[in-house]
């Protein structure tokens, strides 16, 4: 910065560097929890908020691609990969979550959601970056009694070098608040 001021403000390299291409590609998906435990603990726009942070925070980054799930009984796509994650792409996804499904089927979103980064691996891989990819959970953290086969995809996630963030949304007033459930 300081070369830049004594120069009277014309060497502006340094402002150049901040526009290179980063040298890693970035796969992010983030699941959204759509069950009714969400609505029912409160926590439903805290959840909205917290997707809308990410997104924003990660579209600003320039991280690479996106990609947004719903998951409770069933699995949805909202936002594919391939697309560019814009004001007006959030703005059709948001609608769709309903908060209505009735239970979370954890181990049926991991699944599809590792297959869908192993597949998007492939699909946009070059050979000049190394991509590496990120699954954010975010969720209430009531998903039921699936630990067996939630280690087995866990373990897959880590050997395709998949980190997994699991966010917990929880309002914490509420008598059910996930720190009290044992």
């Amino acid at each position: 910065v300081i070369p830049y001021i004594a120069s009277n403000f014309r060497k502006d390299k340094i402002w150049l560097r901040r526009t290179k291409p980063a040298k890693r590609e970035y796969q992010v998906l983030i699941g959204i929890d759509d069950s009714e435990s969400v609505a029912i603990g409160g926590a439903g726009e805290l959840l909205r908020e917290a997707v809308a942070t990410v997104t924003q925070a990660l579209v600003h980054l320039d991280v690479g691609h996106i990609a947004i799930v719903k998951f409770g009984s069933e699995f949805d796509l909202l936002h594919s990969f391939g697309d560019s994650f814009t004001d007006q792409n959030a703005a059709q996804v948001f609608p769709r979550l309903q908060f209505k499904q009735q239970k979370t089927n954890m181990a049926l979103f991991l699944e599809t959601s590792i297959q869908m980064l192993e597949n998007a691996r492939t699909e946009f891989k070059t050979t000049d970056s190394s991509v590496l990819q990120l699954m954010f959970i975010m969720s209430d953290g009531r998903f039921g009694n699936e630990r067996k086969h939630l280690r087995q995809w866990l373990r897959r996630a880590e050997e395709q070098n998949i980190l997994v963030v699991f966010l917990v949304m929880d309002i914490g007033k509420q008598k059910e608040s996930i720190l009290d459930i044992q």
